[in-house]
């Protein structure tokens, strides 16, 4: 309805509006992409009046909108593309005239389902890329009115594995604000592989993620999380190697604080259930972890006016069940085995102390073996200082016959061996001090090895043992 006042005022009212928008294209960017489609767009129970300047709909929805979005080689999104070029322009669209009244909007409830999304970075070789779908959001009574929140929901799945979500209440004027939980379940991991390659030679095969996290931002870098986090059948390769690195049954953190503004992240105890790793002693005293990191990676040193660093704290390490690949291949005897059944913990740990972590963790080898390992480390940087005593108690030498017959090309029938090594690392470099006692030690049968040496073993292993047996 229409109507000019006795002051030639022009009204119109508008009720009960009703729009749709089917099969909706969009294309353009460069390179030149079909980057947004969506199957139908519905304004619902629209109501206009002017000159109140007021636009009211009671709902919209938009159904299946699927969007392709990427970061180019100079680590740009690919949506900037459409924001005007001239800054000057792009002010004076945005300039209000302070004798205007501005106009009223709102929306009843705004729902989108079935929502896609397709990310791609190719700001590095050869890329990553990330796909969100089943997406779903839906916010009710918004309004352009300063200092106003509305209630939200937004949840989806990742293409590869595990579903999100997150609800609370949004602002945006004057300024971007949130607050609400967000919450995972079973996200997989593998989409951040390509972005370890980039600094490390390994792989993570499986892992997945739940957490439960409250969630306040309000704009200009002043975001703070704090919940819960666990991390299910974690498995990583060593990719130079090509054998397993590191797994994990689950990996549990009660409660975490992070606080990106003050640049601060508090974890509490980190308990790791059923924990695996590889440790090997090459025979020129590297470890199989120097190798990992990639030289052209190396950490930027510290500009003027750069971020302060990040600090992390954590409240120990508490370790259930565990278990160890250990060798040490720079023994006389080279030496290799299994730890299982390891229980015990590490203590505090802080990046912003030069304190290293204090370690002690004890396990099983074979039937009646110990294994202990006791000392400090640097847990975020073990290469620049380890100093650990590992301790090895009761072994069975015959467990040790394929490295004899490698190097002697003769089998061990009997013995026990014990042995206490003590490793200290010091800015990547290596030493050990290792102190090694066998008892009761009986040769077994001759095994032809080519590679073997031509040793009088047995004339040796008489001429060391002392009177009880013993070397």
């Amino acid at each position: 309805r229409t109507q000019t006042g006795e002051d030639g005022q022009v009204s119109v009212e508008v009720n009960d509006m009703e729009v749709k928008l089917d099969r909706l294209a969009i294309s353009g960017l460069s390179p030149q992409t079909d980057f947004l489609s969506i199957s139908e767009i519905s304004l619902n129970g629209g109501i206009f009046r002017y000159p109140e300047k007021s636009l009211r709909f009671s709902s919209i929805r938009i159904d299946e909108p699927q969007l392709k979005t990427w970061l180019d080689e100079q680590g740009q999104i690919s949506l900037t593309q459409l924001l005007p070029r001239d800054a000057s322009s792009s002010q004076a669209l945005s300039a209000e005239d302070g004798t205007a009244t501005p106009w009223e909007f709102s929306v009843g409830e705004l729902v989108l389902e079935g929502g896609k999304v397709s990310f791609s970075d190719r700001s590095f070789t050869p890329g990553a890329s990330l796909g969100l779908n089943q997406l779903s959001f839906s916010l009710s009574e918004f309004n352009n009115r300063e200092g106003e929140t509305f209630p939200f929901e937004f949840t989806g799945e990742l293409d590869e594995g595990g579903r999100f979500g997150l609800a609370g209440k949004l602002g945006y004027l004057p300024q971007l604000s949130l607050n609400g939980t967000a919450k995972t379940d079973g996200i997989s991991l593998a989409p951040a592989q390509p972005y370890i390659s980039q600094f490390a030679q390994i792989a993570v095969e499986n892992g997945s993620l739940n957490s439960e996290t409250a969630v306040t931002f309000e704009g200009d870098g002043q975001l703070k999380a704090a919940g819960k986090i666990e991390l299910q059948d974690l498995e990583v390769q060593d990719t130079s190697a090509n054998q397993s690195l590191l797994s994990l049954g689950k990996l549990d953190i009660d409660n975490y604080d992070l606080d990106l503004h003050e640049r601060v992240l508090h974890l509490s105890l980190v308990a790791l259930e059923k924990p695996y790793g590889r440790i090997v002693i090459n025979q020129d005293r590297t470890t199989n972890l120097s190798g990992l990191i990639t030289s052209n990676n190396a950490a930027p040193t510290t500009k003027e006016g750069s971020p302060e660093p990040f600090t992390v704290i954590v409240g120990g390490i508490a370790v259930q069940n565990g278990s160890m690949d250990f060798s040490d291949l720079s023994l006389p005897l080279p030496f290799a085995t299994l730890i299982a059944n390891m229980n015990g913990s590490i203590s505090t740990l802080a990046t912003n102390s030069t304190e290293p972590a204090s370690i002690r963790l004890e396990g099983q080898v074979d039937e009646y073996g110990l294994a202990r390992i006791d000392g400090t480390i640097n847990v975020f940087n073990p290469l620049l200082h380890t100093d650990t005593t590992v301790e090895f108690r009761n072994l069975l030498m015959s467990n040790l016959s394929p490295y004899s017959i490698q190097f002697a090309g003769q089998k061990i029938a009997e013995g026990k061996l014990d042995l206490d090594l003590r490793y200290v690392i010091e800015k990547n470099q290596l030493e050990g001090q290792n102190d090694v006692v066998l008892s009761d030690l009986v040769l077994g049968e001759k095994v032809d090895n080519p590679d073997a040496a031509s040793l009088p073993l047995g004339l040796a292993v008489a001429l060391l043992k002392d009177s009880n047996g013993v070397i």
